[in-house]
């Protein structure tokens, strides 16, 4: 046999296996962007509320202090309202990586669901002839770990992994600069 003969068979094409996440992209994209734009708008309005309190409580330090030294008491205003500027920033990163990690926790689960869907023995059996044309027809296949879902196939030193959490953290992966674009 040429080593050709002996190699495993190539895999799908990214864009074979773009195409087959594709739906769970969409209704995780959809997903994120509804969580996103609450949680966002929480952010946003806490922060203007840090803003407004530390400008309204810096306009009472200048009205008070205009007679004892309004050039110090506006430079303290200045700094006060700066570091609300900083706290709301750090809050607005905070609240990111909260819709991150809600993200990930959402999308593990939606795809755990998938678990009670009635195509889920269809899903099971794509992943593991996915499996097997990656690994051979002597891998051997777990199909539907406890609390994983889905497929792990493993033929000597290699491995695959299409349970549900890995094929969501791909998605996930794969929606790259579009979760970007919840923060903007």
């Amino acid at each position: 046999m040429t080593d050709a003969a002996l190699a495993a068979p190539a895999g799908p094409s990214s864009e074979q296996l773009r195409e087959q996440l594709e739906p769970v992209r969409t209704v995780l994209l959809e997903n994120a962007r509804s969580q996103a734009e609450q949680i966002i708008g929480e952010a946003h309005a806490a922060a203007d509320a840090v803003v407004a309190d530390a400008t309204e409580t810096a306009d009472g330090e200048i009205r008070r202090a205009v007679d004892r030294a309004r050039a110090a008491a506006q430079a303290r205003s200045d700094q006060r309202l700066e570091q609300a500027r900083a706290g709301a920033h750090r809050h607005i990163l905070r609240t990111k990586g909260d819709v991150t990690h809600r993200l990930t926790l959402a999308t593990h689960q939606a795809v755990l669901d998938l678990r009670s869907d009635p195509r889920y023995p269809d899903l099971l059996a794509h992943l593991e002839r996915l499996a097997r044309s990656q690994l051979g027809p002597d891998a051997e296949i777990e199909r539907d770990p406890e609390g994983l879902g889905g497929v792990i196939g493993r033929h000597g030193s290699r491995r695959v992994d299409y349970t549900l959490p890995a094929l969501g953290d791909r998605a996930l992966n794969q929606l790259g600069d579009d979760t970007e674009q919840l923060w903007t």
